[in-house]
């Protein structure tokens, strides 16, 4: 399979390592569908929701960080099952607020709150296991399918909201208590049914073992703040797409939720497929990092689209959003798994792959969730001072992943 042979156990950790990433994002895209509900029957209006999603993302880039550094101290699959358990029982409140027609903004804000750092752990730890159990000769394939997680989960929550709001006539409530209870036996299932890495491993060669890193020592390490600022650019594109997108074609062009919904999911397709290509791709040539340099570039024309087609030409969307998705979503998913993968490899040992895989994914939270407050403001004024925006973080992403290019290509010439 995939060029090398996957041992069982090897299949067991991919399965559920992924599955606690679709059920994590799963949930946030079921509150992401639920909104207009949140507005019509609680009264939430839209400020208050990106309160929300803020407060949200920037807790759950400190969750990152947090738990990178106990991954490396503890069992990880210990993290991630306490993160997803006190996720679970978050969403259970937050659905029992609303059978009761709660309408305390401040508990909501604080149950968000206590989701963020909950789910920041769940990526990073499950990301060093699958660290564990695949060598770097195979990481590029294996982690391209595997990082499609995020976009399955996407298309996953977005069937689940559709299906008990459309088909079933059940509320919102009963959504958000489905992706929960999701959520919290994903994660005990990983911690029973799987090792955090294989009792003798030899899938990297063997070299001296220092002490584990610091937090701010892993910062210094060769390639680990560049690629964590371009994580940081990628992923706030990622991100403003995903939370703006259905608000500016509704806004700008009327479309009805069903066409919204359906172009949501090609962007998630085209996500899957970049990611899964760029990973085959990577291996193949061995150099990740301009994999995702050209894809980077390639989707900065495909932002600028988004904002030129008018409403004669609204079947256009269906061919720029899985583009931006192959771009955008599978870049995004190659560098915050098999690139940071590979640094926390090529950097240290693996007492401190968490760490440097934590401190990549949560400053791409930390992008993302400073960017969606800039984009609300923008588009305030006009959505193509949004898309002029988007255009810059897209070049800046790109030029900030040259220096990692040229380090690649520097250590090829040496081998």
């Amino acid at each position: 399979m995939l060029g090398n042979s996957i041992s069982t156990t090897q299949a067991k950790v991919f399965f559920l390592t992924f599955m606690c990433m679709v059920a994590a994002h799963a949930s946030r895209e079921a509150w992401y569908m639920i909104k207009p509900d949140l507005q019509l029957y609680m009264g939430f209006d839209s400020t208050y929701l990106g309160a929300i999603d803020t407060t949200f993302l920037f807790l759950y880039s400190l969750g990152y960080y947090s738990s990178g550094i106990l991954a490396d101290k503890f069992k990880p699959t210990n993290i991630l099952a306490i993160g997803m358990s006190i996720g679970m029982i978050s969403f259970w409140i937050i659905s029992i607020l609303g059978i009761f027609q709660s309408t305390e903004k401040l508990f909501y804000l604080m149950l968000w709150a206590i989701e963020g750092p909950a789910q920041g752990c769940i990526l990073t730890t499950s990301a060093a296991v699958m660290g564990n159990w695949f060598p770097s000769s195979i990481r590029g394939k294996i982690m391209g399918v595997w990082g499609s997680n995020a976009s399955v989960g996407n298309i996953f929550g977005e069937w689940i909201a559709a299906f008990v709001l459309e088909t079933m006539h059940l509320p919102w409530q009963a959504v958000m208590l489905i992706v929960a209870t999701f959520l919290g036996c994903a994660g005990i299932s990983t911690r029973l049914g799987i090792e955090d890495k294989p009792h003798h491993s030899n899938l990297d060669p063997l070299r001296p073992k220092p002490p584990s890193l610091s937090f701010i020592a892993a910062w210094r390490e060769q390639g680990v703040l560049l690629c964590a600022l371009c994580y940081g650019c990628v992923k706030l594109l990622n991100y403003g797409f995903l939370m703006w997108l259905p608000f500016y074609l509704q806004n700008s062009y009327g479309m009805s939720f069903t066409k919204i919904g359906f172009l949501a999911t090609l962007y998630d397709i085209g996500a899957i497929t970049g990611s899964v290509m760029a990973g085959f791709l990577s291996d193949k040539f061995r150099f990740r990092s301009a994999v995702v340099e050209i894809m980077l570039i390639l989707s900065i024309p495909a932002v600028m689209m988004f904002r030129v087609v008018d409403s004669e030409l609204l079947w256009f969307f269906y061919i720029l959003s899985p583009c931006a998705g192959y771009m955008i979503g599978g870049s995004a998913n190659i560098i915050s798994t098999a690139i940071s993968a590979d640094l926390s490899i090529d950097n240290t040992t693996k007492e401190s792959r968490a760490t440097i895989i934590g401190i990549i994914n949560g400053t791409g939270s930390l992008g993302a969730a400073s960017g969606q407050i800039f984009i609300g403001w923008l588009q305030t004024f006009s959505w193509s001072y949004v898309f002029l925006f988007l255009v810059a973080v897209a070049a800046f992403a790109a030029v900030t992943m040259l220096p990692i290019v040229y380090q690649e290509w520097q250590k090829r010439k040496t081998e």
